[in-house]
C-alpha cells in the first residue's frame, strides 16, 4: 500500500515512531545531537529536560514539522522524509499555556467552535458537546477561557487536541504553569484521552516526575548526554 494514501483505519489508530541518532541544527547552532527515541502505536512517550535542551525541537521533528540534519526516523515502518507530508496531515501539535495564541480572548463555546472549524467535520473525533463534557465545562460555555482555573484551561487545551482524528498527538510543555500537586491529575487526564482515542502521544515536560507514572517511556535529555529511560513495570499505569 502507498503510505501517502493509506487511511488511518487501514493502518490502525496509533502511529509507531523510531528515531535513531537524530541531530537538529538551526542558524544558532546545534539544538540536538545523537538523540534516539521510539514510541509504539498507541503509547505515550514523555520527553523531559530543562528549557533550552531541545524538547520542542524534538517534538517538531517527530511530528514532521522540522527537518533533522542527520540520523534516521521511521514512521509506521517507512523512512523519513518519505512520509513527512503524510505525518504532518495525521498529527496534531498542541502547545500549551496560551490556548492557540488567543490569550483566552474567546469564550469556551467560541473556542470549541473554532477548534472544530479548523479540524473539519470529516476529521473531527469529538463533537462540541462531547468536548464540553470531557473537559468538565458543561454550564460554562459563556465563560472566557482566560477566566478558567489553570488546570481546567489545560484540560480544555488537551481535549481540543484530541478533537481531531490525528494518529499522533504532540503536547508541548504539558506541565507548564500547573502547580506540582495538580500535575498527576493532568497526566492522568492525558492518559485517559490517549487510551480512549488510540492515538500515539508525545508530551514534553520539565520534570520527569510524575511523567514516569503515566508514560510508557520517558526520554530524559540534557545539554551534554541525552539518555532514554524506560519506567519499570511497576511505575507505568
Amino acid at each position: 500500500m502507498n503510505p501517502e494514501t493509506t487511511t488511518p483505519s487501514a493502518l490502525g489508530l496509533g502511529l509507531s515512531i523510531e528515531g535513531f541518532g537524530l541531530a537538529v541544527h538551526t542558524r544558532q547552532g546545534s539544538v540536538l545531537s545523537d538523540i534516539s527515541a521510539s514510541v509504539a502505536s498507541g503509547e505515550i512517550l514523555g520527553i523531559s529536560g530543562a528549557e533550552g535542551t531541545g524538547r520542542t525541537s524534538l517534538c517538531l521533528v517527530l511530528c514532521g514539522r522540522m527537518k533533522f540534519r542527520s540520523g534516521t526516523l521511521d514512521v509506521g515502518g517507512e523512512p523519513m522524509p518519505k512520509r513527512m507530508r503524510w505525518l504532518r496531515a495525521n498529527s496534531v501539535l498542541a502547545p500549551t499555556g496560551d490556548l492557540y495564541g488567543l490569550e483566552g480572548a474567546l469564550r469556551v463555546r467560541e473556542e470549541i467552535r473554532r477548534t472544530l472549524k479548523l479540524t473539519g467535520k470529516k476529521s473531527a473525533r469529538l463533537s462540541a458537546n462531547q468536548i464540553l463534557e470531557t473537559a468538565g465545562l458543561v454550564g460554562q460555555e459563556r465563560t472566557l477561557v482566560r477566566d478558567l482555573p489553570v488546570v481546567t484551561r489545560r484540560r480544555l487545551e488537551i481535549v481540543c487536541a484530541f478533537a481531531d482524528k490525528a494518529r499522533l498527538v504532540v503536547v508541548d510543555d504539558l506541565q507548564q504553569g500547573i502547580p506540582y500537586a495538580h500535575q498527576p491529575e493532568i497526566w492522568r487526564y492525558l492518559k485517559e484521552l490517549a487510551n480512549e482515542s488510540g492515538a500515539t502521544v508525545v508530551a514534553t515536560c520539565l520534570d520527569p516526575e510524575p511523567a514516569s507514572d503515566w508514560c510508557d517511556q520517558v526520554l530524559r535529555i540534557d545539554e551534554t548526554s541525552p539518555k532514554p529511560s524506560t519506567p519499570s513495570a511497576g511505575e507505568a499505569t
